[in-house]
């Protein structure tokens, strides 16, 4: 224990720690006094003492490695069911750290050597996306202060991303829910640490549109790609926006046709031409072009930029 009462873990212990919340599955308050215990290096170590690896030998050059996360998953049931919101952030950025180091970076598979397999990091990756989508407002707030770069939010992102870029409806249409929830509090404001109002709406829309363009980069480096992603995901936002989210009907009108770049967004049809022409022509900063495209109207001059700059701020675990 440190001089401010948190225990530390080593190896040796995390894993009986890990049972032993996974027993408070029905006593909130003692998990939420066992997390006051814990600092987030051995809420990473309980966490990862769920994962067991194990390696297959394929040919003398190769192998395939495989990760089973189904304990750290039962883990991150029981917070995510009883445990306090931020209780919640803080499990959410160790286990997107962890899942971003099976690689050493947010993209996968990926080894300097040999194969790995291409599910080793989907049950986990799953569940903490799942998490993100029960209650994405409040808990991206929680997880900007937490992961304020971003490298564990764009390595969970990067589940439903890669799925998305395959095609999956499903995962185009669960991306663009959460962007539309977000984009329902834009306007909301609140205290930040130290007491002053900020527009927490704007920041954490910004935050978390910086990361998953950071997690399309981890994807691909084909831009043509990463264009085409981005207009698979808002032409669903838009249609979403059309059905009724609020403020945000006006994206309707950004639909297009007979172009890559159909219905991306919330910003009218001619701004998201444009917006996909400077990608394009600068050869691509896909943060910026993932922000753009979730900017609703009725942002100007310095919110603008501030929001942008934000969205900036996202990096993949290796270039921060």
């Amino acid at each position: 224990m440190d001089a401010e009462g948190q225990t530390h873990v080593n190896d040796v212990f995390a894993g009986t720690i890990r049972q032993q919340l996974i027993s408070l599955q029905d006593d909130p308050q003692r998990l939420e006094q066992a997390a006051q215990l814990m600092n987030d290096d051995a809420l990473n170590a309980v966490i990862a003492s769920g994962i067991s690896t194990s390696m297959r030998i394929v040919s003398y050059s190769s192998s395939e490695i495989t990760h089973d996360t189904s304990n750290a998953e039962r883990l991150l049931d029981v917070i995510d069911k009883i445990g306090s919101l931020d209780f919640r952030a803080r499990a959410f950025v160790q286990g997107g750290n962890i899942l971003a180091t099976f690689s050493g970076d947010v993209g996968f598979p990926h080894l300097a050597q040999g194969t790995v397999s291409a599910d080793h990091a989907e049950g986990l990756g799953q569940r903490l996306y799942e998490m993100l989508n029960k209650d994405t407002y409040d808990l991206i707030s929680k997880i900007y202060n937490k992961d304020r770069f971003s490298g564990a939010l764009s390595a969970v992102l990067r589940v439903p991303l890669e799925k998305a870029n395959q095609g999956d409806a499903l995962s185009i249409q669960s991306l663009a829910q959460s962007t539309v929830k977000l984009q329902g509090h834009f306007t909301e404001t609140g205290p930040d640490e130290f007491g002053r109002i900020y527009r927490k709406g704007v920041q954490s829309l910004a935050y978390f549109m910086g990361a998953m363009g950071a997690a399309a980069d981890s994807l691909t480096s084909d831009e043509e790609k990463k264009l085409a992603l981005a207009a698979s995901i808002f032409t669903f936002t838009t249609a979403l926006a059309a059905g009724g989210a609020g403020p945000y009907l006006l994206g309707a009108r950004a639909i297009a046709s007979n172009t890559a770049t159909a219905g991306i967004g919330f910003v009218p049809g001619q701004l998201v031409i444009k917006y996909a022409n400077e990608y394009k022509e600068s050869i691509g900063n896909t943060r910026r072009l993932f922000a753009k495209m979730a900017l609703p109207e009725g942002l100007q001059g310095d919110d603008v930029n501030a929001y942008l700059i934000t969205a900036d701020q996202a990096r993949t675990r290796s270039a921060q």
